[in-house]
């Protein structure tokens, strides 16, 4: 079975905000709204975790988008480097590997 189609009209400014997040994410704005509903309705555990997972990989992308804008091709190369590295240790230390 389909999914219904909801139609809604919203304010110039939001619309605008919600194309650059698609443009940003490379997703459509059906995924991008769907999300946010999803996000906003969904009761349990995984809604939440999913909302955690969303917010950091947004602001992780808002980052990389800065630094790619106003620094050079090798401190951004370092950074991502040091992150990469960063993040493999933390995920090591998770699981009890380091």
């Amino acid at each position: 079975m389909k999914n219904p189609v909801v139609s809604v009209r919203i304010p110039a400014e939001i619309e605008r905000a919600v194309e650059a997040e698609c443009a940003a994410r490379s997703v459509t704005v059906s995924d991008l709204i769907r999300e946010a509903l999803f996000a906003k309705f969904q009761r349990n555990g995984a809604g939440h975790l999913q909302q955690l997972l969303y917010e950091a990989v947004r602001t992780r992308l808002t980052l990389q988008h800065f630094i790619d804008q106003t620094q050079s091709v090798e401190l951004t190369d370092g950074i991502r480097e040091a992150a990469t590295r960063d993040a493999q240790r933390y995920v090591a230390r998770l699981r009890g590997e380091s």
